[in-house]
């Protein structure tokens, strides 16, 4: 994730455990006790801060009333996002943040990770709706007709291994990003509106021309479109379109109201071949991120 103040530096000056939510509050010592010692909160939240999330919220919640309080609240997940290296901008570091910002956080950590699911084809065509024309999308693993991809270092060094081909008549795909479903909370969306970057490879083969077109539009909860990002027509002509190419764009200052992204390709050969003459596509991406 991008750099930022660490997520412990808004507890000065506040009570942590002590909130305006309607959580209800710590009463007695029951789970506060070692022995013979009473142990305070923060000593509690510390410990707890440790246990993997899975336990904390599967186990630890329902050992008694106390706990649960402390592990509903925010402190514990600050805690960790601090333990993990997870960090935010200071215009975020604010009292009154949502409930389960810091939990969320801790669980998906969608700030600064890909959104695209299954984006080579390593699980066929799992996750994306598609419509196949022609002979219809295939996995290639390698490449076939087009440079392999040790021989593009960025490919390479991510460990790409397969790709999508697309066939003699018009093969589309798309997925539709659910932003708050993946964690990421309306009001970051809404008020620091932070970069969403995106990125595709394409190439076509060396004995036939194709064409590639990519498709990115952010849209707010009822589908309505706030802004969008095309390449247009791609035409690779034939002996020349084995090479892949990067298509990368930043979406910033979208205004208010983002919910949801489409990542929609197209792909087909402009020579009518039967097979998968078509462009090849691979390692597409959506990532947010925060800066400070």
């Amino acid at each position: 994730m991008g750099g930022g103040e660490s997520v412990m530096a808004d507890t000065s000056g506040t009570n942590s455990y002590s909130r305006q939510d309607s959580i209800e509050p710590i009463v007695g010592l029951n789970g506060l006790t070692l022995g013979d010692h009473q142990l305070s909160p923060e000593i509690i939240c510390t410990v707890l801060s440790y246990v993997p999330v899975d336990n904390l919220i599967l186990n630890c919640r329902l050992v008694c009333k106390n706990w649960k309080y402390l592990i509903d609240d925010q402190t514990i997940w600050r805690l960790k996002c601090d333990q993990n290296k997870i960090a935010l901008p200071r215009s975020l570091l604010v009292h009154g943040t949502p409930l389960h910002f810091y939990r969320t956080m801790c669980i998906k950590n969608p700030y600064g990770r890909n959104f695209i699911k299954n984006p080579c084809g390593e699980e066929g065509m799992r996750y994306w709706h598609y419509r196949n024309g022609g002979n219809g999308w295939v996995i290639e693993k390698p490449p076939v007709g087009a440079d392999d991809f040790n021989q593009v270092e960025e490919l390479c060094v991510a460990g790409i291994q397969s790709c999508f081909a697309s066939s003699y008549q018009s093969c589309t795909k798309y997925q539709t990003i659910d932003l708050i479903s993946e964690g990421c909370h309306d009001f970051v969306l809404d008020q620091v509106q932070p970069e969403i970057k995106i990125e595709d490879w394409h190439a076509g083969r060396f004995d036939c021309a194709c064409r590639y077109v990519l498709l990115v539009q952010l849209l707010d909860g009822m589908g309505n479109e706030l802004q969008q990002f095309t390449t247009g027509d791609i035409d690779e002509p034939q002996w020349t379109g084995r090479k892949w190419s990067k298509v990368k764009h930043t979406f910033s200052d979208y205004g208010a109201g983002l919910r949801y992204i489409k990542f929609f390709q197209r792909g087909h050969d402009l020579q009518f071949w039967n097979g998968n003459y078509g462009s090849k596509m691979t390692a597409s991406s959506i990532c947010i991120t925060l800066k400070n």
